[in-house]
């Protein structure tokens, strides 16, 4: 299976940051026969995503991250509902994201 998951939270140091990291490090070490997408988005601060990466990165984890704007996103994903996550990550089976912003999916 591929699974996409939006680690884009992990910039913010919150609760929901401490989640999407666990969960996020949790499935890509344990679920070997699948395949994972990690998507992240933030503007300004790119770091903490590049580090994750870098900390969890394996054969069966690639990164997908771009220095979009959330006012954008929203725009895109809750506003209009267009501009799919497959666009940016490419085909996958499912996409986790425990961001408000809930990308339109094909």
């Amino acid at each position: 299976m591929k699974i996409g998951i939006d680690i884009s939270q992990i910039v913010f140091g919150t609760g929901v940051s401490t989640y999407t990291r666990l969960l996020a490090t949790s499935l890509c070490q344990e679920a070997k026969d699948d395949e994972f997408v990690l998507f992240g988005s933030s503007f300004r601060n790119q770091k903490p995503l590049k580090d994750f990466y870098e900390n969890i990165k394996t054969e069966n984890v690639k990164k997908k991250f771009f220095p979009f704007p959330p006012k954008a996103l929203e725009l895109l994903w809750n506003g209009i509902h267009v501009f799919p996550i497959e666009n940016l990550i490419g085909e996958i089976d499912v996409f986790h994201s425990s961001d408000w912003l809930e990308p339109k999916t094909i």
